[in-house]
């Protein structure tokens, strides 16, 4: 590897460590829309708890959906929006089976492991969303917001080498 790509390799590295943070504080946004508008329908108008956490939860997928698009993967704009909508949404749709899944098995593990199990719901809930957001992470970088689509033709070995060689004779 040559100096040249290991700066490059360098500069790839730190880009996708600050996306993961962006996409942590995205992440915190629309937690916290979500949260302020379930409570807000639940205690100002009196809303019955499902139909306000479907529109509370709503409000907080679009908040990252638009984020995410502007500002933790702003090389992706130029995409068609309605594909990466459809995507995002279906990531989340999967990421919120995937929680409650794994929401569920870790309170069986944490009710046999804690003395008073009525809090075991607790620990459980950190441990899925910890998951499940390193699912939507990966999900939403390589599928909704991916910014190569389409992929690029399968080079061979022998053409690597052929092109070292080639690299070498023309130095």
């Amino acid at each position: 590897m040559s100096i040249k790509q290991g700066l490059k390799a360098g500069v790839e590295w730190r880009r996708e460590v600050t996306r993961f943070f962006r996409f942590g504080i995205v992440g915190l946004s629309a937690t916290l829309l979500d949260f302020s508008i379930l409570t807000g329908l639940k205690f100002f108008f009196g809303w019955p708890t499902l139909p306000a956490n479907l529109i509370s939860y709503s409000c907080g997928m679009l908040d990252s959906y638009i984020l995410n698009r502007h500002w933790v993967y702003p090389e992706t704009k130029g995409q068609r929006s309605h594909v990466q909508l459809f995507r995002f949404i279906f990531i989340n749709l999967v990421g919120l089976v995937l929680n409650m899944v794994l929401l569920l098995g870790f309170e069986v593990i944490f009710n046999a492991l804690m003395k008073n199990a009525s809090y075991s719901y607790i620990p459980a809930k950190i441990a899925a969303t910890g998951l499940v957001f390193l699912w939507n992470f990966f999900a939403n970088r390589f599928w909704a917001f991916n910014p190569n689509p389409r992929p690029e033709k399968i080079v061979t070995p022998s053409q690597i080498k052929e092109a070292e060689v080639y690299e070498r004779t023309a130095a």
